[in-house]
């Protein structure tokens, strides 16, 4: 299995820039899965839009308030080198 860091990165939803990223705490991959409806056998490496009772969610873990009117935001993951 591959190390990864996954981190909430968000966009500008009228000029679709990157604003930023959002790190939170470890979750299991396999909560994560059933959040997004993901079957076990996804890592899930790809991007998902956090919208919804998955938004609050993650505004709970990182105590951060969204602006789903005026940014997208989406779990996403990167390769950590060791």
């Amino acid at each position: 299995m591959h190390k990864v860091r996954r981190l909430i990165r968000y966009f500008d939803k009228k000029a679709d820039p990157l604003l930023g990223e959002i790190d939170f705490p470890e979750v299991s991959l396999r909560k994560l899965q059933q959040m997004f409806n993901i079957p076990e056998s996804n890592p899930m490496y790809d991007c998902y839009i956090i919208e919804g009772a998955n938004a609050e969610f993650f505004m709970n873990l990182t105590g951060k308030k969204f602006d789903l009117e005026k940014y997208v935001y989406f779990l996403e993951c990167d390769a950590i080198e060791e």
